[in-house]
């Protein structure tokens, strides 16, 4: 009697911790998204059995986040050889970012190209690949973009996949199709309020169509779920810089980044920037060492650096800043805020702020072109095929502020069209980025 009710209560103990086992896993990966990231390492270490690999993979993204790429990439590494062919591909991608994160892009290419060959390719995989193609200045980028466009103008794509949706956006904002890409990052973001990576991609957009209240938006967004994530405090720090100058707030932003992440390139490079500004060049160049130990290869930091050298009159510094960008993208220009390219000097001599061209080629300032920001947009052309499909696929969607139906690919405040206008293949000339869809009558 006394073995029977032993066994029992193993069988049972057993059961518990099967059930702990599969807890613990989505219980470690809501302390991930909420920004416990202790709390999450602690729980991901200890999982075991067919949980353990997904937990490694999870647990190889937390180190990112907190600067620790030495034990991600080892991670990746040994999970490259896993049994499972699912955790083989997403380690060799995850390693593959790793290497882009820390400057080592060809190797990173190395590591993607042969994936992307199998059909179907990981969209992931096909991403990060676009990605690296950006890095390096390669043409086949293009390429990699157009062919999310090409599944989705096939109906090749799953619509109610977040990720999907994502990848979507990206691709259409590395084709200049921005329009296309504000509206696809709402539908990732409104089926999945934790793809904390596309929120912060879209406030970058904002950022860059100048729309720093949207940009704020998104930014503000994240924070409310993961209140520690850094990219979303560096988000919000160049949006402090960006209006105002407001460099107590930014400067603030920076610090809670930083805490988290002392090794966080974006805030770096963001405070970087601000020492510049202040002219308090030695200190930029000690930050821009501190990017550099983590990415050597850094190009808006190479930038920077080459900014600093130029300012000092140090013509063959700046030269050599320039051939090393060059050698590594030859046709580099930045596509994100760069919130401090420029010193202070041209501040005080009346510029509203820094062309964002960021080339290695011409560090000079211009006024700051806003055309690409105003709220009221042009009817003049109607949408691609591209855009009709998706418009004519969410007329029923209901927006998430007023219950009234929006569609996909309407700017925040665009103006409203139907599918029965939206026949021509010509392309809309839009130009706005706003985060408030607008609604029909």
């Amino acid at each position: 009697m006394k073995r029977a009710v032993a066994v029992a209560s193993a069988a049972l103990a057993l059961l518990f911790l099967a059930g702990t086992a599969r807890a613990d896993l989505k219980s470690a990966q809501d302390k991930f998204v909420h920004g416990d990231y202790q709390g999450a390492e602690t729980e991901l270490k200890h999982l075991s059995g067919k949980q353990a690999d997904a937990g490694k993979l999870i647990l190889a993204r937390l180190y990112m986040r907190t600067g620790r790429h030495p034990e991600a990439e080892k991670l990746a590494r040994g999970l490259a050889r896993a049994s499972d062919p699912q955790i083989a591909t997403d380690a060799h991608v995850l390693l593959a970012e790793i290497l882009r994160a820390t400057g080592r892009y060809a190797d990173a290419r190395r590591e993607l190209e042969p994936i992307v060959t199998r059909q179907p390719a990981p969209r992931r995989a096909r991403y990060v690949l676009g990605l690296v193609y950006n890095d390096l200045g390669d043409p086949r980028a293009e390429g990699e973009w157009k062919k999310f466009l090409q599944d989705f103008d096939g109906n090749k794509l799953d619509l109610n996949d977040p990720p999907t949706l994502f990848y979507l956006a990206e691709a259409a904002r590395y084709t200049a199709d921005f329009e296309f890409a504000n509206g696809t990052y709402r539908e990732a973001v409104d089926r999945d309020k934790t793809l904390h990576e596309a929120n912060i991609e879209w406030g970058y957009l904002f950022l860059d169509k100048y729309a720093p209240a949207d940009a704020e938006q998104s930014f503000d967004e994240v924070l409310k779920i993961d209140p520690r994530h850094p990219d979303a405090h560096a988000g919000m720090a160049a949006v402090k810089l960006e209006p105002s100058y407001d460099l107590a707030a930014a400067t603030a932003h920076l610090a809670r980044a930083l805490e988290v992440n002392p090794r966080h390139v974006p805030s770096l490079l963001l405070r970087a920037g601000i020492e510049i500004d202040q002219n308090q060049w030695d200190k930029a160049v000690a930050t821009l060492g501190e990017v550099f130990a983590v990415n050597p290869q850094d190009l808006e930091a190479r930038s920077l650096l080459a900014t600093i050298h130029w300012l000092r009159d140090d013509t063959a510094g700046y030269e050599a800043e320039k051939k090393k960008v060059f050698a590594i993208n030859p046709g580099y220009a930045w596509r994100r805020s760069a919130p401090a390219s420029c010193a202070s000097a041209w501040r005080r001599r009346g510029w509203t702020g820094c062309a964002r061209r960021g080339t290695a080629t011409s560090t000079t300032c211009a006024p700051r072109t806003r055309s690409t920001c105003s709220r009221t947009t042009s009817r003049a052309s109607t949408a691609s095929p591209r855009r009709r499909a998706s418009a004519c696929a969410t007329t029923t969607r209901r927006s998430r502020s007023t219950g009234a139906t929006s569609n996909l690919c309407s700017s925040r405040r665009s103006p409203t069209w139907s599918c029965a206008t939206a026949s021509s293949r010509r392309r809309r000339s839009w130009s706005s980025c706003s985060r408030t869809p607008t609604t029909t009558a």
